[in-house]
């Protein structure tokens, strides 16, 4: 395995309990980011957080619907509705993280580290829907 790839995976494992806490200190203490840019890093997330919390809002609602309805044209334009919305709302969030990536990482092992986790975590969910059965039969 990879030393990065286990350096991540350790210091992931130690910080999950602070990050139930305050999720941008374990962000902070993961990247090394100094107190400058863990803040500059608050205030671009909390920017990004307003145009999409609304979109979300919208979104709970249209699921709801979705169990309701027995009409196809009906369910059609509600999935056309959530996906939409999942559009807007994926496209503000990459938005933020090309901000976070070009405005507060600032060192070639900030931005290492940070690509390191954006890997392992889409690695993980190719797996996350099967490792409950694993842990079931015993398996992990």
């Amino acid at each position: 395995m990879d030393r990065q790839l286990i350096v991540l995976l350790v210091a992931f494992l130690t910080l999950v309990p602070l990050a139930a806490h305050d999720p941008w200190e374990a962000v902070q203490r993961v990247l090394q980011l100094d107190e400058d840019q863990a803040q500059q890093a608050r205030e671009i997330w909390q920017r990004c957080r307003a145009p999409i919390t609304p979109l979300q809002r919208e979104l709970r609602p249209l699921r709801g619907l979705l169990r309701e309805l027995s009409d196809p044209t009906a369910i059609g334009e509600v999935h056309l509705e959530i996906r939409d919305l999942n559009q807007q709302i994926g496209a503000l969030q990459e938005e933020c993280r090309a901000q976070f990536e070009n405005e507060i990482l600032r060192t070639e092992e900030q931005k290492e580290t940070y690509a390191g986790i954006r890997r392992w975590a889409r690695s993980a969910r190719r797996y996350e829907r099967i490792i409950p059965t694993f842990r079931e039969l015993g398996l992990l």
